[in-house]
């Protein structure tokens, strides 16, 4: 059974809640665009030490059908360790999105889970009556579906993946997950002659699985403010850069990267950044409405830079939020995407660092897992150290 800390003092000195909070993910196709088979970056195999904190990343991409490829990607993470708090990490397996080719799917899950059966380095802590309460994104992955004897994926329309309202009672978490797919047809001449050939509104369908973390205790210790980013056709002029290749009219990679003021709290000396979603919808620029899908060259959402200043509580969030078709052929498109962020401002935490992995992974076919091994140090009374360790790519 587990002990409540505010009342157990001695208890406390004893255990230490450890951080490992994903920002987000990146990649990009070297050789030629694809559809969207798979696509994961997730933190697995958590172990918590004394001393140190030990997990691996794990990337996984498919390519369609051919040729092989190679898939660079960069994620970002950030950890801490506290006694003053309650952390705890979640998975929410088989999220199945079922919809048409050329509509948008969408699933809202209300996630319902015991506190004490979270994966957490404070062990026999039993904690009631929060005053703050935050759910974060720390990963995801999504498959088309093999039950239409189709699992390779289809043109990209969208993507995107929300939680919101969390709250915790009589020891339950629970909060709203959305998770939102747009499978589509796109103009390239492949669609028609060699690969999919599906028709509009022909049934497809893809299942998600969502990693969280869970950020729990009194506000003298924790508070959260939201700042939503977002890039749309009005606003890409000013909100992004956009590449064109020399001699093409068409917009192939457009990429959202200003940074933002997060006004907080004054009181806490650290802060950190974390993601609650992330959202992308393709549209057709001019081509056909019925084929407003796209390959992907390349696709990311996640915070790229930030900054805290402890004296007035302001951080300064710098987002990237990017898609391209790059291709031989191009056409044109028209991109709406979002990234949700948390300003996570932190008392009581004496090791707060960040880890950064850039990596790839190269196959044909099959399903590709890259896994890339990460280490914190907590020394005592010092910021943790963090590395990478060992890589061990999997290409079943």
């Amino acid at each position: 059974m587990l002990k409540n800390l505010a009342s157990h003092p001695l208890v406390e000195e004893k255990h230490h809640a450890d951080g490992l909070i994903w920002n987000g993910f990146e990649y990009e196709w070297k050789g030629h665009p694809h559809r969207l088979s798979i696509l994961g970056s997730r933190h697995r195999n958590k172990q918590f030490g004394e001393h140190a904190l030990d997990a691996e990343h794990r990337f996984e991409v498919k390519i369609g059908s051919y040729p092989g490829d190679t898939a660079e990607y960069d994620t970002k993470y950030r950890h801490f360790r506290t006694k003053k708090f309650f952390v705890g990490y979640g998975t929410r397996s088989g999220i199945v999105v079922q919809g048409l080719v050329n509509h948008a799917a969408e699933a809202t899950t209300r996630v319902q889970i015991a506190i004490d059966e979270l994966e957490t380095s404070y062990d026999g802590l039993e904690w009631s009556n929060f005053e703050e309460v935050k759910v974060l994104l720390n990963g995801f992955l999504v498959e088309a579906s093999r039950d239409y004897d189709y699992d390779s994926g289809w043109h990209f329309g969208g993507l995107g993946i929300k939680i919101t309202n969390p709250k915790v009672e009589s020891g339950l978490l629970s909060f709203d997950l959305w998770t939102h797919v747009r499978p589509s047809k796109s103009p390239d001449p492949m669609t028609g002659q060699v690969f999919g050939k599906w028709k509009n509104n022909d049934p497809c369908k893809y299942e998600f699985t969502v990693d969280f973390v869970v950020l729990c205790g009194a506000s003298r210790h924790l508070h959260f403010t939201n700042k939503t980013f977002e890039t749309t056709p009005e606003n890409e002029v000013d909100y992004t850069y956009t590449l064109k290749p020399e001699n093409v009219g068409d917009t192939v990679d457009e990429v959202f990267t200003r940074a933002r003021t997060v006004q907080g709290k004054r009181g806490y000396p650290n802060a950190i950044p974390g993601l609650f979603g992330f959202y992308f919808h393709v549209t057709d620029g001019g081509w056909s409405n019925e084929k407003d899908g796209r390959y992907i060259r390349s696709l990311g959402a996640r915070v790229r830079t930030f900054s805290y200043d402890a004296a007035s509580g302001t951080a300064e969030i710098g987002p990237l939020l990017r898609f391209s078709s790059r291709g031989t052929v191009n056409y044109n498109w028209n991109l709406t995407a979002r990234l949700d962020t948390t300003l996570v401002q932190l008392r009581g935490v004496r090791e707060v660092g960040y880890g950064h992995i850039e990596d790839a992974t190269s196959g044909g076919g099959g399903r590709q897992i890259d896994k890339r091994g990460i280490h914190v140090d907590w020394p005592a009374g010092s910021e943790g150290s963090t590395k990478m360790t060992g890589r061990v790519s999997i290409l079943p």
